[in-house]
């Protein structure tokens, strides 16, 4: 067993950099103190562009002017040598270059701009990078390095919903895999409750009353009421596993999914309409006094 201190956490690093150490008889990892992952490296092996092997680019450049038998990069990176390179599948077969999307370790989000939690400094922000698309802003070109602050192969930056965090942005696959090597292996545990995420006082009433009725023959509550001051502060519980479910209107149906939460059941008034597709919609009216 472990247990989550500093002790525990400095020996998991450990033990991670030192397997990786004796997988690869050399390398160059940037940012890695240990020698062995620092051996292919030409300038200190630090984690920028100082280092001419640093980033997706860099291993590449690496692969091709060292001995190095392979290199962990992007799926833009080598196209334009496919003719020389092969693409290593998980399952140990090797496929063609541009054949990325049938043969990757994983799917990684791209690359983000962060700040500070400040409505008005990221309007800001979005409206100055926006206005230097066009300039330049996502051309390395006439500069030492590629991919300088963004990728070359950016085309544009989209403006998240303010609601995002870091891991809604990550998505859990990939936070827990992140999560588990620099701390602790993040569980869910299984559990035959929901939580449904009420918003406001009246609806939370409503909900409780729901989880008294919803008790199991043995006296178990199957229903757990989260309270939410808005829907968007329940969409953002539900992406956080602090709550399971919630009823929207189509407007919010639509924002929901933007954010990854997907419609699992619709309200029906007319029963007759249940086996209908166009059951799922309702009319709204211009009501005159």
């Amino acid at each position: 067993m472990f247990n989550t201190d500093g002790r525990s956490l400095q020996c998991r690093r450990f033990v991670t950099v030192r397997a990786v150490a004796e997988f690869f008889s050399a390398s160059c990892v940037p940012g890695a103190t240990n020698k062995t992952l620092c051996q292919l490296c030409k300038k200190g092996c630090q984690r920028s562009h100082e280092e001419p092997y640093y980033d997706y680019d860099g291993a590449f450049r690496c692969l091709k002017e060292t001995d190095a038998d392979v290199a962990f990069v992007k799926h833009v990176t080598a196209l334009g040598d496919k003719d020389k390179y092969e693409l290593l599948c998980t399952d140990g077969t090797r496929k063609p270059v541009d054949e990325y999307k049938n043969c990757h370790l994983a799917r990684v989000p791209a690359h983000a701009v962060v700040s500070r939690y400040d409505k008005a400094l990221s309007n800001r922000t979005f409206e100055v990078l926006d206005k230097l698309k066009d300039k330049g802003l996502f051309s390395s070109e006439g500069f030492s390095a590629k991919n300088l602050i963004f990728k070359d192969s950016t085309t544009a930056l989209t403006k998240l919903p303010e609601m995002i965090n870091s891991y809604m942005y990550l998505g859990e696959e990939y936070w827990n895999a992140i999560h588990s090597l620099r701390r602790e292996v993040t569980s869910s545990p299984s559990s035959e409750k929901i939580t449904w995420c009420a918003v406001g006082a009246a609806q939370k009433s409503k909900c409780d009353a729901w989880s008294f009725n919803s008790a199991d023959e043995e006296g178990n509550s199957r229903m757990d009421c989260e309270f939410g001051h808005t829907v968007q502060d329940c969409i953002r519980k539900i992406l956080l596993n602090e709550a399971d479910a919630i009823a929207v209107d189509g407007g919010e149906v639509y924002i929901a999914g933007k954010c990854g939460l997907v419609p699992v059941m619709v309200e029906q008034y007319d029963e007759q309409k249940c086996k209908s597709p166009s059951g799922k919609f309702t009319d709204i009216l211009n009501l005159i006094k």
